[in-house]
């Protein structure tokens, strides 16, 4: 087992302890052929974690909190001992544990479970280091989410500085896939999808079809179908009818992968806002199941994602 130390200059290894199965501190034989102390005995893996952190805090390692795994967050007596120290932790919990629901709470609260220090361009260019963008982060946040729960469906709820066509490409082309609600820009190139290739057909394939009218053009146009809905919890200020319009459509732009989508228009009967779209990369998705989605999306800070499982 290892204790690492992170900051904004890199990252090291400070202390490690050697961890020891219970079966092997008991099997004689094995301990001898192994060159085990005798002094060594049985310590979980819970207690060299504790006592790693006890000589880095007694030492004055200056540490702001303590990152761990599902295994250290499952733990109820290793948060109360950080407590006990006065220490913050951000620790992963298993999908076994639930939040319990906020019956005094009038909406859905999202919390805060993984984060990223995401410098700006300009901090970046300062210090002569690389700038990596929101979207990069975006994409490797949601991995080690996928990674996490390789089996759980996933649903990321983002703003519109996340709709680029090449992160919802690749989130599109995980083995399991990672659905994505987020704004879509009333004048976006949607086309029609590819037309089948017919045998003995040379040349590239098409990677779109014919072009769609923007969704600019539809919310205007007379001939556009209407369906009114009621919102249950619109923005957690109760019910709101709303008209939309959805299809399917092929994002594309030149030189970047196409991304299918289903768009969803939503125009205010009361007329209090303008006309806007959102996408979802779930085509199979109902447009009433991706405005409930998008609307539960917690008001944080901008660069945030919100995901349900």
């Amino acid at each position: 087992m290892f204790l690492a130390y992170a900051s904004e200059k890199g990252a090291a290894f400070i202390d490690r302890a050697l961890y020891l199965p219970r079966a092997w501190t008991q099997d004689a034989e094995r301990r001898t052929e192994a060159g085990i102390p005798e002094a060594v005995r049985f310590a979980s893996k819970l207690t060299l974690a504790e006592r790693m952190l006890a000589r880095a805090f007694d030492a004055g390692v200056p540490a702001r909190w303590v990152v761990a795994d599902s295994f250290y967050g499952r733990s109820h007596a290793f948060r109360r001992w950080l407590e006990g120290r006065g220490i913050a932790y951000a620790v992963m919990i298993q999908d076994q544990c639930r939040l319990a629901p906020i019956l005094w709470a009038r909406r859905v609260w999202a919390l805060p479970f993984l984060t990223a220090l995401a410098p700006s361009e300009r901090y970046d260019a300062e210090r002569r280091r690389r700038h990596k963008a929101l979207t990069d982060w975006a994409w490797q946040l949601l991995l080690v989410v996928r990674r996490w729960w390789p089996d759980r469906t996933i649903v990321a709820v983002a703003d519109s500085g996340y709709a680029a066509i090449r992160l919802l490409a690749r989130w599109s082309a995980l083995p399991q896939l990672i659905t994505v609600v987020t704004r879509l820009r009333l004048d976006a190139a949607l086309y029609e999808p590819a037309p089948p290739r017919v045998p003995g057909q040379i040349g590239r394939p098409r990677q779109k079809g014919k072009r769609l009218p923007t969704l600019a053009a539809r919310a205007t146009d007379l001939a556009t179908v209407w369906q009114a809905i009621t919102v249950a919890d619109w923005y957690g200020k109760g019910e709101r009818t709303v008209a939309l319009a959805s299809e399917t459509a092929i994002w594309y732009h030149t030189g970047l992968p196409p991304v299918p989508i289903r768009w969803v228009l939503i125009r205010d009967s009361q007329g209090k806002f303008a006309t806007q779209a959102l996408l979802c990369t779930d085509l199979t998705a109902t447009p009433q199941q991706i405005i409930a989605w998008f609307v539960r999306r917690w008001q944080m800070e901008t660069g945030a994602l919100v995901y349900w499982m």
